[in-house]
């Protein structure tokens, strides 16, 4: 008698043959990358005229420059809270009723006034969010055929823009649902360019930097003003024969001017963590080394400087929602979609909150 195995994933183990395979492989890709012509594929939104490296093809199966296997990041996981985001979402029992009016609660939703500026309790540093997502749900303790589970998330975006523009931006994304976490969203490696590679690689030349409001960059139209997403993304997944990651790994990076402007370097031999010119920490993704949710963070103090300079805005745009819905979403029960724009003002944080409510068919 023996077990079986019926896991369709790559085993962890692989033969010492296929190791060899592996390497005559992209040795021959060498080769030919060396002595044959690259022929232009023909696409319209890059440019593809001449060979540049392997990273073209999505030949790039690990990342030397990433020593680490995995991070902290709690992911889509429900977590109990960190310094950078302490917030935890309210449920309520098993009752119907008591869902219901959870659901449809206005006043349930997260304190975003105090969300978005956090300050580390071992040193006592003040850090803006630039961006972050978390997630709760809470099924019920039996049959989840005819009970429904509570969910619940929010997402924050940020954007750069102009202090002039500031205006006609809250007057055009107000009412609206700012829950698409592509209103600004960050460029990513795309599982191709290596980490300590950022920013100065050809690779990287194609991540954006200021998007004007009429660009093909813009094509959710919902920003009306010339913007710029302060983060880039860094993407790397696992499952790939090489078996150098436990867990895909994501990590937050600053705009590619920004360390420009600010003079940032990454903090020798970590992740996710930039100095600045007095080599004091000016931009981290804490999940790197602490468990919670996957945040860019930069400090207020170089972030409100830069700012001033250069007469810009920086502008929160929260999305979220609360919902009902049985197991496997058979009894959709509504959903309450919050949003919301907040800027950083003399006084404060500052901004503005709305609601829309998605009626289910199990009212």
């Amino acid at each position: 008698m023996y077990a079986k195995n019926y896991d369709r994933s790559p085993s962890r183990i692989e033969r010492v043959g296929k190791k060899y395979q592996w390497i005559a492989f992209h040795e021959l890709l060498a080769i030919m990358s060396d002595n044959l012509h690259w022929v232009d594929r023909g696409y319209s939104d890059i440019d593809d005229s001449e060979f540049r490296g392997p990273w073209q093809n999505h030949l790039r199966d690990l990342d030397p420059s990433l020593w680490i296997r995995e991070t902290e990041d709690s992911g889509w996981d429900e977590f109990e809270g960190s310094w950078w985001q302490p917030f935890v979402f309210p449920f309520v029992n098993d009752e119907l009723q008591n869902q219901k009016s959870w659901l449809w609660d206005k006043a349930i939703v997260p304190p975003f006034k105090e969300l978005l500026e956090r300050t580390n309790p071992i040193d006592n540093k003040r850090w803006m969010v630039l961006r972050g997502f978390s997630k709760w749900s809470k099924k019920p303790e039996m049959d989840e055929d005819k009970i429904p589970s509570q969910d619940a998330w929010f997402r924050i975006n940020t954007c750069i823009i102009n202090k002039k523009d500031a205006d006609k931006l809250k007057k055009k994304l107000k009412g609206e649902n700012l829950c698409d976490p592509d209103i600004s969203n960050p460029s990513s490696t795309d599982h191709q360019g290596f980490l300590k590679e950022y920013p100065w690689h050809p690779y990287y030349k194609e991540m954006l930097d200021w998007i004007e409001s009429d660009s093909d960059a813009n094509w959710r139209e919902l920003i009306n003003v010339n913007y710029l997403v302060p983060t880039n993304q860094y993407e790397w997944e696992s499952g790939s024969t090489d078996k150098s990651l436990n867990k895909s790994i994501s990590i937050y990076l600053p705009n590619k001017l920004l360390i420009s402007d600010m003079g940032l370097k990454f903090k020798h031999n970590t992740y996710g963590e930039w100095v600045d010119s007095n080599n004091n920490l000016a931009f981290i993704d804490p999940s790197i080394k602490e468990i919670g949710p996957s945040y860019a963070l930069i400090r207020k103090d170089i972030m409100n400087e830069w700012l001033e300079a250069n007469e810009l805005q920086l502008v929160w745009l929260i999305g979220g929602e609360k919902q009902l819905f049985t197991s496997m979403a058979s009894k959709f029960f509504g959903r309450l979609v919050y949003s919301g724009i907040y800027t950083y003002t003399d006084k404060g944080i500052d901004g503005e909150m709305w609601c829309i409510e998605e009626k289910g068919h199990y009212e």
